[in-house]
């Protein structure tokens, strides 16, 4: 909802301290609207298809990115941007109500996660064969007068 606010607030904006006021609010709602969603994601999704969800969600956050700028020109001939920016927080705050069509998911219990972690180790087990062991470079003692760094 407060995405849809900061957007519709762009409106109104007449001095650059009002746009700045208001792209703090909208950043600072963005990020933990994303906190949000990967918190729900991890405590709903299956240890096992965790990889997969954030796959999806990485998808939908960047979606706008590539569709939106090439509408905005053919758009912005026809309606003013402010008018683009009121149908877009719009449908964004016509979108929140989906959320109360969504089930419930299942409550995934402590031995099924388990059993996915190992599951995600036995099947995987040759392709973490094949990575290297981390190096740790180590200094040596330094005599006096040298440099620091490693030796």
């Amino acid at each position: 909802v407060s995405v849809f606010i900061s957007l519709i607030l762009y409106a109104f904006a007449l001095h650059i301290h009002g746009i700045i006021a208001i792209r703090i609010i909208h950043g600072l709602t963005y990020v933990v609207l994303g906190t949000a969603v990967m918190a729900a994601v991890v405590a709903s999704v299956p240890a096992n298809q965790s990889g997969r969800a954030f796959g999806v969600i990485g998808i939908i956050t960047i979606l706008p990115f590539a569709v939106l700028p090439p509408l905005l020109k053919p758009l912005t001939s026809r309606f003013s941007f402010v008018s683009i920016l009121i149908c877009f927080g719009l449908l964004l705050f016509l979108g929140t109500f989906l959320v109360f069509f969504l089930e419930k998911p299942d409550k995934v219990s402590d031995s099924e996660k388990e059993k996915a972690k190992i599951n995600f180790f036995v099947e995987n087990e040759e392709i973490l064969k094949k990575i290297p062991p981390v190096a740790i470079p180590i200094t040596k003692k330094r005599n006096k007068g040298q440099s620091g760094g490693i030796q």
